[in-house]
């Protein structure tokens, strides 16, 4: 993973023609950010055990599960389960919720991303 969302972008968007060169129809791509969810997940007070059954309860979008383990987090791990789906709609979504600095700089990246994939 790089810091420049322009080579991240050029990634995806080298894929994206490769794949439809091979005559692949109606495409999809998801993108996700692992720092993002672990800057978050990094600031609670959670052994390795627990950050780990955290981050597959995110995968699997059990919304239960996170509000078991995700403590003064919750609301931002829920609302990242939230934040998917069509990319305008996710990027807002993203942008809005409120989260830490560190969490920010991996959401503010990953935004700029979708956008360039989505401009070109």
């Amino acid at each position: 993973r790089s810091t420049s969302p322009y080579a991240d972008a050029e990634v995806v968007l080298i894929s994206v023609e490769a794949l439809i060169k091979t005559g692949l129809k109606d495409l999809t791509v998801d993108l996700n950010s692992p720092t993002l969810v672990m800057a978050i997940i990094d600031e609670l007070n959670l052994g390795v055990d627990q950050k780990s059954a955290l981050r597959s309860a995110l995968d699997r979008k059990d919304y239960a599960g996170v509000a078991n383990l995700g403590g003064a987090a919750t609301s931002q791990l829920t609302a990242l389960i939230d934040a998917t789906g069509e990319a305008n709609r996710a990027i807002k979504s993203l942008s809005e919720i409120d989260l830490p600095s560190s969490a920010r700089k991996a959401a503010n990246l990953l935004c700029e991303v979708a956008q360039i994939v989505l401009d070109s």
